[in-house]
């Protein structure tokens, strides 16, 4: 799978698509847990104008061992005073399996670099952007937000990126929640 990036600006009317590539995922990922969203999308088709087809959506998809013991979440959240509202996804790392094994490759993309923050940077042809991970946690017994963990982007070649986390309890389920720059968002 991989999940897909665009950015637009009002100015320039200019569009740039970024691919983000699970590198070496499982084979046997599977979906695990969906929410439909309220409401409809529905596309036209402009060629024959009378046809339009209804497209559904969802709130939350999480695809359970993308890589080995790593889950990934995909939602739409809506603010609740801790977390913007918009697109975002968390690496769900299960007690006992390692960061070494997300990977991901950046595609679309001139060039990538880590800044000193530990964000990611996303060069391309008509921007830059920026994925940040503010919040990171160990989840505690109740499966509730624990203790707080300082994680970062590691660069691993051209364009293909890890993570990286500092002082976490290797016996718990570690979330790292990044805050995603899209302005669209799409998967396969």
């Amino acid at each position: 799978p991989k999940f897909l990036m665009l950015k637009t600006t009002k100015s320039k009317k200019q569009t740039q698509r970024v691919d983000i590539d699970f590198f070496n995922a499982n084979a046997n990922m599977r979906v695990v847990d969906i929410e439909e969203a309220e409401g409809k999308i529905i596309t036209r088709n402009m060629a024959s104008l009378g046809s339009e087809r209804e497209i559904k959506h969802y709130k939350k998809i999480l695809y359970s061992n993308v890589f080995e013991g790593v889950d990934i979440e995909f939602l739409i959240h809506e603010s609740d005073g801790k977390h913007e509202s918009g697109f975002k996804y968390n690496f769900i790392v299960h007690a006992g399996a390692s960061l070494s094994n997300i990977k991901l490759k950046v595609n679309g993309a001139n060039k990538t670099q880590i800044k000193p923050s530990g964000a990611l940077e996303i060069s391309t042809e008509n921007f830059t952007l920026e994925d940040r991970i503010p919040l990171s946690y160990e989840l505690d017994q109740t499966g509730k937000e624990g203790k707080k963990v300082l994680a970062r982007f590691v660069k691993m070649g051209k364009n293909e990126i890890g993570l990286a986390a500092q002082d976490y309890d290797l016996e718990r389920t570690l979330v790292i929640d990044p805050v995603s720059w899209c302005t669209y968002y799409g998967g396969q």
